[in-house]
């Protein structure tokens, strides 16, 4: 560009009632200014540049009673190109490309199992996430249940600390005269205080349980977005450049109905697959036999409601990244159901706890059958 103007035309009549008022005028030079700054910081020449005695906001508006008469000017105009840019893909090459080093990292240790092992794409995304999560969330997961276990276990000592303290909070309020409000602040206070003594001796704080979680999502994120990078299913600048397939072979070593990594999974049995086995680790856990709170119902119906929507965000992403979702949700169901078993707790050295059965599953079957069958007769009936 090698002029900016500016230009600001209206049309006083009484007749159509278009006019310019102070405030629209004040608005309009606004604009202008912001216009200006923003063409002078990327280096474009105005007329202001060429001409220091040239004003045109103030050589072609005049404003007279409350009524802005505009004066179009003689000087020619130039239309303002600016490049436009593709947010999508310059985002997406800002936060999620290989060069981001923790999901440049995710793709070389991909790369590296792959070409360690020989084994085709499919067989390796399968072994690359039993062994990341092997390695990395499942010992976090051992920590976290032996946590929770700590914090059951303290459950009837806090429970003797309340009785004995709503006992002194009463004996207050008769001898000191304490209000209601007052004698509830000073109840819950106090208690605080003591469940927090009890976690720091036993050092078992509950918030240590969701450790895993900090490890578990961005491990998850990284692969997937490694994987989309190295399938070639990225955004380009422009719809007719298609991204570059960083790893050719993902075309031909899928297996079964899923030979093309690189595709979608047009038969939609991995979307469903996923969804299926996502909402079996959300039950299992919902079957525990203990009773949930409103904060716990809330995050299950959620939980589920991701699990449906994942479907078909399954089904339009590459095979590899819906396939590695899939290993990802079976290890997690094979997890969750490894540790209902006494023999592997005592083996993981799991405190034993009041809630735990010596019978799991007949006691899930039980509780399944309970929730989905009898509550559904009686609903009907």
């Amino acid at each position: 560009m090698s002029r900016l103007t500016y230009l600001c035309v209206c049309r006083c009549s009484s007749a159509s009632g278009s006019y310019f008022t102070r405030s629209k005028a004040s608005h309009v030079l606004k604009e202008f200014r912001k216009l200006h700054s923003y063409a002078r910081s990327l280096g474009l020449s105005t007329d202001r540049q060429r001409d220091p005695n040239l004003n045109p906001i103030r050589n072609h508006i005049a404003c007279t009673n409350k009524r802005a008469k505009c004066v179009s000017a003689s000087v020619p105009l130039n239309p303002l190109h600016i490049s436009k840019r593709d947010f999508s893909a310059e985002t997406y090459s800002k936060y999620f490309s290989p060069d981001v080093a923790p999901i440049g990292y995710a793709q070389k240790v991909l790369e590296s199992i792959h070409s360690t092992t020989g084994l085709p794409w499919w067989a390796s995304i399968a072994v690359s996430t039993m062994l990341l999560r092997g390695i990395v969330t499942l010992p976090l997961a051992i920590y976290s249940m032996r946590i929770m276990a700590k914090v059951e276990l303290l459950q009837p000592e806090i429970g003797k600390l309340s009785q004995e303290l709503r006992r002194e909070v009463a004996v207050a309020v008769k001898k000191f005269a304490w209000d209601t409000k007052y004698a509830r602040f000073k109840y819950n206070s106090t208690m605080r205080k003591l469940i927090k003594d009890l976690y720091i001796r036993e050092n078992c704080h509950p918030a240590k349980s969701s450790l895993v979680l900090w490890f578990q999502i961005p491990m998850w994120v990284c692969l997937s977005f490694a994987l989309r990078n190295m399938s070639g299913a990225v955004p380009t600048a422009s719809t007719d450049i298609e991204a570059p397939v960083l790893c050719p072979d993902l075309r031909t070593e899928g297996t079964l109905w899923f030979p093309d990594l690189t595709a979608p999974d047009a038969t939609w049995i991995l979307p469903v697959l996923l969804g299926l086995t996502n909402l079996l680790n959300i039950e299992m856990h919902s079957l525990t036999g203990q009773k949930a709170r409103r904060m716990q119902k809330i995050m299950m119906n959620v939980m589920r409601l991701l699990s449906v929507v994942m479907v078909p965000i399954g089904a339009v992403v590459p095979s590899c990244m819906c396939y590695y979702w899939v290993c990802s949700s079976l290890f997690g169901l094979g997890q969750n159901v490894l540790f209902k078993f006494p023999s592997v707790r005592r083996l993981l050295r799991l405190p034993r706890t009041p809630s735990e059965s010596q019978t799991p599953f007949t006691d899930m079957y039980n509780a399944a059958k309970l929730k989905y069958v009898l509550r559904a007769k009686q609903k009907d009936s």
